[in-house]
């Protein structure tokens, strides 16, 4: 494709979009605790689009509240009503009883192949 059809991608979503590609290339990996590595990336991934959602799309002034990721993601929640509560639920489930667990204490632990693609669906 020539670079005048070439589909012209924001930056701040090319990073997001980097950041998920590793973490498919790891999940493809024979790393035994690859899934831990992928929780933490697709976390990391979905609150760098959070900011970057308020930031340029919604053109919001990020500010020392938006540094805290409850806050980050109560606001994103209220920009979006239309995603389902479940979805939320799943976000904070995965973040709160997996992601930060995974990240600050347990270097041993991974999750199973079905369970990450369950908190990669939604």
């Amino acid at each position: 494709m020539s670079d005048s059809k070439a589909i012209k991608t924001s930056p701040w979503i090319r990073g997001i979009v980097d950041t998920l590609v590793g973490a498919a290339l790891l999940r493809s990996s024979s790393i035994p605790t690859k899934n831990r590595l992928v929780v933490i990336l697709v976390d990391t991934a979905f609150e760098t689009a959070c900011r970057a959602f308020l930031k340029n799309n919604l053109k919001i002034k990020l500010d020392q509240n938006h540094t805290r990721r409850d806050n980050l993601v109560k606001t994103v929640r209220s920009k979006l009503p239309a995603i389902d509560e479940q979805v939320w639920n799943k976000i904070e489930y995965y973040y709160t009883d997996i992601r930060c667990d995974f990240y600050h204490q347990s270097a041993g632990k991974t999750l199973t192949d079905g369970d990450l693609l369950d908190y990669q669906k939604d």
